[in-house]
């Protein structure tokens, strides 16, 4: 795409490359022309050089797409075609992505934490040590890689371990909001939504199991739900035996039909749920004033098909909740953000 009012003023050249995750999503470019921008590219300029770098106008890019741009000249175009683009290319040194940063996050941490109590012990799995860092101390990372701001935690089982570490570890929080929403007794994934209600103001809500990490574009999350116009949007992730976990059923236009029960005669690639999901303010005010205890059986389940939009792809996803994952989470974490939580 040729960035100019005509092809006699044209000042660089819009190119994608493929990535993970794909969404597409209007966009006003550049120039005021309409076109469609799809998350499932790397956005890269092409601009004609000259003594003042970058031409400027093209570094608002960052602000329209809210994802990874990168400016190179076509010398530096060039040199790049038959070698890895992460070797090789130039890139502009870009903000991190803004797109959670008006958007509440509430993290569900409030379970008993039985499937791995045996390795834990009395640790929460918030605090789960990974290459002798928390665990929330990479997931709070992550997020703010996305621009996140405020974080609601929902807790409960050895809750005040979480609120110990916090107060002794400043740096954790650094830059965010963190609101510690305690809850009495075990409430199910849907009543602690219900309970923390008071606390989730933005519309929608990023919700996320606190004990799974998925190396996804939440920014494409966030415009897949933006474009949908659903009550929710649910991020899956492509599982190549997904018969071990919960299925579901995504339609030609990215919306959820239904889903599945663990299936040990299934064998092949499917969707499952990441667990992270954009609930509008509706969703969870229907959620505050029901009875629903889980979101998976109460909710999900329950919703006629086409309620909720999916956004799926094949990306990195570890549930730390269970011994045998928790063992290879290290490895995955490591990769994803290094051993001091920025991207490796």
């Amino acid at each position: 795409m040729c960035l100019g009012s005509r092809r006699s003023e044209c000042r660089g050249v819009l190119y994608a490359r493929p990535a993970r995750l794909c969404v597409a999503s209007p966009c006003r470019w550049l120039t005021g022309i309409w076109s469609t921008v799809v998350q499932c590219y790397e956005i890269v300029i092409i601009y004609r050089k000259n003594n003042k770098g970058v031409p400027s106008e093209f570094q608002e890019a960052l602000t329209l797409l809210q994802r990874p741009v990168f400016f190179v000249s076509p010398k530096e175009r060039a040199s790049e075609q038959g070698a890895a683009s992460s070797r090789r290319r130039q890139a502009f040194d870009t903000q991190e992505a803004q797109c959670l940063a008006s958007l509440d996050i509430f993290v569900i941490a409030g379970g008993l934490g039985t499937r791995i109590g045996a390795v834990l012990g009395a640790t929460p799995k918030l605090l789960a040590p990974i290459s002798g860092r928390p665990y929330l101390k990479y997931l709070f990372d992550w997020l703010r890689r996305f621009g996140a701001k405020r974080v609601v935690l929902g807790l409960g089982h050895h809750a005040q371990s979480v609120l110990d570490f916090l107060d002794r570890d400043a740096s954790t929080t650094a830059g965010l909001d963190v609101v510690p929403v305690i809850e009495p007794r075990p409430l199910g994934t849907a009543g602690a939504i219900r309970f923390a209600r008071g606390q989730l103001r933005s519309d929608p809500v990023l919700i996320m199991n606190g004990d799974s990490f998925a190396d996804a574009d939440l920014c494409a999350l966030v415009a897949r739900h933006r474009g949908a116009g659903a009550k929710a949007t649910l991020l899956c992730v492509d599982a190549d035996d997904a018969g071990r976990y919960g299925r579901v059923e995504i339609d030609a236009a990215g919306r959820i039909g239904g889903f599945i029960e663990k299936d040990a005669n299934f064998h092949g690639t499917g969707p499952i749920s990441a667990g992270v999901y954009l609930f509008s303010a509706a969703l969870i005010d229907e959620i505050a004033t029901g009875n629903a205890v889980s979101l998976e059986h109460d909710v999900f389940a329950t919703a006629p098909p086409g309620s909720f939009a999916a956004l799926a792809g094949r990306f990195t996803f570890i549930d730390i909740g269970t011994p045998e994952s928790l063992k290879v989470a290290e490895r995955v974490i490591r990769a994803k953000l290094g051993a001091g939580g920025r991207p490796a």
